[in-house]
């Protein structure tokens, strides 16, 4: 091993270049087995996940209802999701409510949440058990943030949810879950979308209202 460094640093500038250029993605390419597999593990860590844990969790939604106007009340939901209510709006931001994160490739990579269940049944349940929601967020199109199983659930339980999103999520929302363009505001890099409450005369049929660059 030492000569074949030696070599190496005997070869010239550019070539030492493209060299390394060439292995370094292959060194990450065998690191790849050992951090999903430490992933799974960490993952699974926190221990079963029962309907227990399920029990516990939904008396905390009721907190979103009950808030005074000049507070804001935030749960979180593992990984990046959020449930967040401030100003007589509740926002779902990047849930991952409905089994697993696993970006499509379940046979290579597969995380776990710790505390919300991961059951189709105990998801549904979940979900059923949110309190009425203002609008979604979903912050970018990857499987982390726009996980379509999740969204699927939510169109099931409320077809007219208003949704703010980046155009790269628009796969994820329309194609993949099956919500209507008419419920979505895509938002390009500084540009601006403000979500109010529904039912209210600004929001009219949804929850979205206006764009600004």
């Amino acid at each position: 091993l030492s000569s074949m460094v030696g070599r190496v640093f005997c070869l010239p500038a550019s070539l030492r270049m493209d060299l390394w250029l060439t292995l370094l993605p292959l060194a990450s390419l065998a690191l790849v087995p050992l951090t999903f597999a430490l992933s799974n593990v960490l993952g699974a860590s926190g221990g079963s996940q029962t309907s227990t844990s399920l029990s516990k969790l939904i008396p905390r939604f009721k907190s979103h209802l009950d808030f005074p106007p000049s507070s804001t009340v935030l749960t979180y939901l593992e990984i990046n999701g959020w449930l967040l209510s401030s100003s007589h709006t509740t926002l779902l931001v990047d849930p991952i409510l409905v089994g697993d994160l696993d970006f499509g490739i379940p046979s290579v990579y597969r995380g776990r949440k710790r505390i919300l269940p991961s059951s189709p049944g105990d998801a549904k349940r979940l979900i059923d058990s949110l309190p009425p929601l203002d609008g979604l967020l979903i912050t970018q199109g990857l499987d982390d943030h726009a996980h379509v199983r999740t969204l699927r659930e939510l169109r099931r339980r409320d077809p007219n949810l208003p949704i703010v999103a980046p155009p790269s999520a628009r796969a994820a929302i329309e194609v993949g879950a099956g919500f209507g363009a008419q419920n979505v505001q895509y938002v390009k890099r500084g540009e601006t979308a403000r979500f109010v409450p529904r039912g209210s005369a600004a929001a009219g049929c949804g929850g979205v209202a206006g764009r600004g660059p």
